[in-house]
């Protein structure tokens, strides 16, 4: 919902919905990025202790 709080926070300064609208791109895409890291953590993660398991057993 931070984007839409942007999207709301620019249109009251003045600032046009274009900007607006690219400013809760930006966000989102910032968002998508630092979940796509997230993820292949886990993955790494996942495979490391799959490997680990291999091992053991």
């Amino acid at each position: 919902m931070a984007g839409v709080e942007v999207a709301a926070t620019a249109q009251a300064g003045g600032v046009g919905v274009e900007d607006s609208a690219e400013a809760v791109l930006k966000e989102f895409l910032t968002h998508r990025a630092l979940l796509q890291t997230k993820m292949r953590q886990q993955d790494d993660a996942c495979s490391q202790l799959s490997t680990a398991i291999l091992q053991v057993t």
